[in-house]
């Protein structure tokens, strides 16, 4: 994992996708609704710019959490484009994998339904920072798990603080997503996206393997690791120290997160937490 800057963005994301024929672009988009809740459009127009570059195919998959596809084509020029050029996917027409979950308390398990991007191309996601009142929803993998759910589904991964890290890890276990572009442009701050407000932080990119990533956003943001667990559940204990090394590294190199401030009700989640893990 590296910090970038924009002009540093194309070589490594040549170097990371360099056996890729076809990307599929995972967009981060909580709501079309909110000016605060999209990416920089002008960032995300720059990206898929680069990724055309050099894959033989680019498309894109945008489901966002509230609203609908068409939404995002109607409000977002960069999406519009895409889906004009034929090179939005089309949720109804891509694979789909049934997988199991855990109910709250492990006292049982029930089967959902997720796309499978994994059987169509290379998968990244490209994302903003945000704070976030449940820790495992502020990282790139954890949100991108959350999109390719099918919305009717979506809370039904929350099922307590254990419950809900082990579903995320099992959905990246079945649909592994391959890369993050985590933008820090722009960021969501205070109660977000919807009761948020932007943070303008600095012209830097985290770009790597997604846990990576995702350690070093929720570390940058004051969360520790136990904050999510999912990626100690999805990772081998002994790559769990090169990781934070290398998380550390990125947040030294990169400490403009900080500046952000994190959900209101962050404290109260964090003594449920403990709580909960106690009666483990």
């Amino acid at each position: 994992m590296i910090t970038l800057t924009e002009t540093e963005l194309e070589l490594a994301l040549m170097t990371y996708l360099a056996q890729a024929s076809r990307c599929i672009l995972v967009l981060d988009i909580a709501t079309p609704f909110l000016e605060e809740a999209l990416p920089p459009l002008a960032e995300l127009a720059h990206i898929v710019e680069v990724l055309d570059g050099f894959c033989r195919e680019v498309v894109a998959y945008v489901e966002p959490m509230v609203g609908s596809c068409e939404d995002a084509i109607s409000r977002i020029p960069t999406v519009k484009s895409l889906s004009r050029r034929g090179l939005l996917l089309d949720r109804d027409s891509v694979p789909r994998i049934r997988i199991p979950l855990y109910t709250q308390g492990f006292r049982k398990t029930f089967e959902i339904e997720i796309i499978n991007l994994r059987l169509i191309g290379t998968t990244l996601l490209y994302s903003i920072p945000r704070s976030c009142d449940i820790p495992p929803l502020l990282t790139p993998s954890a949100l991108y798990a959350y999109y390719i759910v099918d919305g009717s589904m979506r809370d039904l991964v929350k099922q307590g603080f254990i419950a809900s890290h082990y579903n995320i890890a099992l959905i990246l276990k079945a649909v592994p997503l391959e890369l993050a572009i985590l933008s820090l442009t722009k960021a969501i701050s205070g109660d977000g996206p919807v009761y948020g407000y932007i943070d303008r932080l600095a012209k830097y990119f985290l770009v790597g393997k997604v846990p990576h990533v995702d350690i070093a956003l929720a570390l940058c943001l004051g969360y520790s690791l136990d904050d999510v667990y999912f990626v100690k559940i999805l990772e081998e204990g002994s790559n769990i120290v090169k990781m934070l090394r290398l998380a550390s590294h990125s947040i030294i190199s990169s400490p403009v997160c900080r500046k952000m401030k994190r959900h209101s009700l962050y404290p109260y989640h964090r003594r449920l937490i403990a709580r909960e893990i106690q009666h483990m």
